[in-house]
């Protein structure tokens, strides 16, 4: 009994630090809307895109149209996007943010930015993504 507890307990200290690990070598990046919360009647407010580097080396985060995704209470899904003007298609730049830097982008209203999915917007959660990083925000009645 006791070798089988050792055991165990050896393969769950491994996937821990295993897990520690991989989250470790992955760059951190905060990504805030300010405001984050909308009013569906307000949608054209504008807002600012804050990026935050917490890492001691710079980043480099995609800067063309980010993903958009809806939480349906279960699950994060990802709308769809429609298709892009030629010019926006091949936009392929990146915002690259350096150790400890704060990156303010003023925006264009929220508008402009929903008007490229094809999605009937609701109230509630919503987050635009840029590679692997994730900016939240919420829409209200």
């Amino acid at each position: 009994m006791k070798r089988i507890i050792s055991i165990t307990l050896v393969q769950l200290a491994v996937i821990v630090l295993a897990g520690c690990a991989g989250q470790k070598d992955r760059p951190d990046i905060v990504i805030e809307l300010k405001p984050n919360k909308f009013s569906l009647s307000k949608i054209g407010q504008k807002f600012d895109l804050i990026f935050i580097n917490t890492t001691d080396e710079a980043i480099q985060i995609p800067s063309g149209p980010p993903a958009l995704e809806y939480f349906d209470g279960n699950e994060w899904i990802e709308l769809q996007r429609k298709k892009l003007p030629e010019f926006l298609a091949e936009y392929n730049n990146i915002w690259i943010i350096q150790p400890g830097e704060k990156q303010i982008n003023e925006s264009c209203s929220l508008n402009s930015w929903l008007i490229a999915y094809d999605f009937d917007y609701v109230p509630g959660k919503y987050r635009f993504r840029f590679g692997d990083w994730y900016g939240e925000f919420t829409l209200t009645e």
